[in-house]
């Protein structure tokens, strides 16, 4: 059994902590690990066994694995396996439930160390307690949830404003219009028939354009014709008032989704296009969705000149809600969003989502 007062990876050297190094990790809330992948053995520092809550362990990795959170426990072990059949470091955060009950949040990070036929044999690294991290993310969560439905409340109303309002009106202004030039009398000038055919055909065009503005704030077809038709519907008219050339590829299988995730794809999409539309200097968009086993997946892939990322609240100037946003509206329903971009390559935004059922 390993205490934790032990701290000696099998086979090898006990490592040399000093004070400073001790101090330092006991102040980040962070411990080492070490895992012999010949032996099995793991073996944990002092700080480590604070954090999981325990005063004794076996050394064994399905011990370690009890502790962790049913629901990341696969994602656990895909982090792992892939770490040593890529041979990269790794980090990942879960839950573990310590022995006293008590719920916590750990950021893992993992490095395999080679044998000298490149083979993996150890897999060592640093576990952290983040729990009031995510606590606090939670908390930023549920602000941004908020903010997101007060969006779409807001979007609804001035959607509705428009439709009973200014569309009304401007419809009754095209038929006044067109029983003037049905009735206008014999010989009447010229400049004034022509006048007349303009002022229907402004009328006919500031009309369509509050109907593109009402699909905007509120799409209806997303509540009739699903996710794949509301996409289709605003990528035609998008690349009609725009000229930007769009590719569709979507799945003509694909299942209702919830509403709410419906709403947050579909916002993502147009945000995608209109960040396109400002920033990229584009002439061609492709938009894929599709299911590949449990996992829904959205891509939105341009051609225009790309960017240097920044980290993950990246964004361009001029974005508006910009890419945190944009994630935000991801991980609300269940979903993660990540960027692939490099200076004049473009940039695909890709969004995935489990899909419930499947």
């Amino acid at each position: 059994m390993t205490s934790k007062a032990e701290m000696e990876p099998t086979g090898g050297p006990a490592p040399a902590f000093d004070w400073r190094l001790r101090v330092a990790l006991s102040a980040s809330k962070m411990g080492l690990w070490d895992w012999d992948l010949q032996t099995g053995a793991v073996t944990w520092s002092p700080e480590t066994f604070a954090i999981v809550g325990l005063e004794d362990f076996d050394g064994g990795f399905d011990s370690f694995a009890k502790l962790v959170h049913p629901e990341d426990l696969p994602r656990v072990m895909e982090q792992v396996d892939r770490a040593l059949r890529e041979k990269n470091e790794y980090t990942d955060e879960f839950r573990i439930t310590r022995p006293d009950g008590q719920e916590r949040w750990l950021c893992n990070v993992g490095r395999p160390t080679l044998d000298e036929g490149g083979v993996p044999v150890r897999l060592s690294g640093t576990v952290q307690d983040v729990t009031e991290r995510k606590q606090s993310e939670q908390v930023l969560k549920g602000y941004a949830q908020r903010l997101i439905a007060l969006e779409e409340e807001l979007r609804k109303e001035v959607s509705i404003e428009l439709h009973d309002d200014i569309g009304q009106q401007l419809s009754a202004l095209g038929f006044n219009l067109g029983y003037l030039r049905k009735n206008l009398p014999a010989g009447v000038d010229k400049n004034l028939v022509a006048t007349l055919d303009d002022s229907r055909r402004l009328a006919k065009e500031i009309n369509g354009a509050v109907r593109n503005l009402m699909v905007e704030l509120h799409p209806l077809p997303l509540e009739e014709f699903g996710l794949a038709g509301a996409i289709t519907d605003f990528a035609k008219q998008f690349s009609k008032r725009t000229g930007l050339a769009l590719s569709l590829r979507l799945s003509p299988v694909l299942p209702r989704l919830p509403a709410q995730a419906e709403l947050a794809l579909f916002r993502i999409t147009q945000e995608a296009l209109n960040n396109v539309l400002k920033h990229a200097a584009a002439t061609e968009v492709r938009i894929s969705l599709d299911i590949k086993g449990a996992l829904l997946h959205l891509s939105i892939r341009d051609d225009g000149q790309g960017f240097q990322p920044k980290g993950e609240h990246q964004q361009r100037a001029g974005t508006g809600w910009g890419l945190t946003i944009m994630r935000q509206r991801a991980a609300l329903v269940g979903g993660s969003l990540r960027i692939e971009t490099e200076p004049g390559a473009g940039t695909t935004i890709c969004v995935e989502m489990g899909v419930a059922g499947r």
